[in-house]
Order: structure tokens, then C-alpha cells, then sequence
């Protein structure tokens, strides 16, 4: 069974040492989210890369397994931004969704945690509408600052491997972490 975070250590998400380590700003980068785009942030925990999407306009569905985190998200999304949240409490896959409704998949830090990796990309695959994206952030194979297993770690080149028929837009490493663009 592949690395699960603990949520006893949920605040964490929202440290000092993540933002220094995963900035928002970086994030926002890597994404590009446009408003009014509907967004599927699967682990979304307590809200660490949701609540930056609801702030730039975006619909967001977070699903996250954990009901303690989508009750901590809820709690910390600023008055006026919660009509753009859907909250699922849900493990993926399979994705509570109608088909070909979603602009943008996101993950981040959360890949390493499925189970049924083909079952998730098809899952995706329906979900997401005609030239839909997917975003992949997760922590270098090649590093020993804190994260999952070095196991269980996924690099970009495993990342497009997992979804097939996807192209792969973009790749990026800084830090710890690396981000890759996937497309229908």
C-alpha cells in the first residue's frame, strides 16, 4: 500500500516551511488557472491550493478521502468565495462527476497515494471536458528533504507513463518538488 499522509499532521499544510518550500505563487505559475474554470483538486486536503483557485475565480470540486480535511478547508475559505467550492468526501478513484465537466485535474503531492492508478486516469479521462488538462506536482525521486518514501516517490517520466493517451505539455522541476502539464 503506497504512502498515505497523516492527518494528524494537517497543519503542517499550512506552515511557514511549505509556503517557503511549495509557494502559491509558484503553484499559480505552474497552473495558469483562468476565470471561471471548473477545477477537480483531488487531495485537496484543508484547502492549501484550493482556496488560491476559488481566489483567481475558478469553480473548484476538492475531493479529499479525509472528512477532517474538507472540514478544515471549509473553515479557512475567506466569506464571499464559498459559493465557487464543491466539497467531496471521497476516495479516488472513482470520481463523483459527470462526464466532461472539469476544465483541470489537479494533484499535488497526493499521485504517490492511489491505489488503482488506471482506474484513476480513465476516471480522469471522462471527467475532464475535449482538451482538458491534468497537473502533477509531487516530490523529486531525487531528494531527501521530508516527503513520502523515497519509494513511493513518482518522478515526470513515471508521471507520463500513468497517463496514457495523455500528451505531456510541459515539465518542470524547482526545489523539491516537480510539476508536469498533461493533455487530452
Amino acid at each position: 500500500m503506497p504512502h498515505v499522509f497523516d492527518i494528524r499532521k494537517r497543519e503542517k499544510l499550512w506552515s511557514e516551511e511549505r509556503f517557503r518550500r511549495q509557494p502559491i505563487p509558484m503553484l499559480m505559475e505552474w497552473l495558469q488557472p483562468k476565470q471561471g474554470e471548473h477545477w477537480l483538486d483531488i487531495g485537496a486536503g484543508n484547502g492549501y491550493v484550493t482556496i488560491p483557485l476559488l481566489q483567481r475565480g475558478c469553480l473548484v470540486s476538492a475531493l479529499d478521502s479525509e472528512e477532517a480535511m474538507i472540514s478544515d478547508l471549509i473553515s479557512r475559505v475567506p466569506a464571499g468565495l464559498e459559493s465557487g467550492l464543491v466539497t467531496i468526501v471521497a476516495k479516488a478513484p472513482p470520481l463523483p462527476l459527470k462526464d466532461g465537466t472539469v476544465d483541470a485535474v489537479l494533484m499535488v503531492n497526493t499521485l504517490h497515494e492511489i491505489d488503482d492508478l488506471v482506474s484513476l486516469v480513465k476516471e480522469i479521462s471522462r471527467a475532464l471536458v475535449s482538451k482538458g488538462r491534468v497537473h502533477i506536482v509531487e516530490h523529486r525521486k531525487d531528494h531527501d528533504e521530508d516527503g513520502p518514501p523515497k519509494d513511493d516517490r513518482l518522478g515526470p517520466e513515471d508521471v507520463a507513463e500513468i497517463f496514457v493517451g495523455f500528451k505531456v505539455e510541459s515539465k518542470e522541476i524547482r526545489g523539491v518538488f516537480h510539476h508536469t502539464c498533461l493533455s487530452l
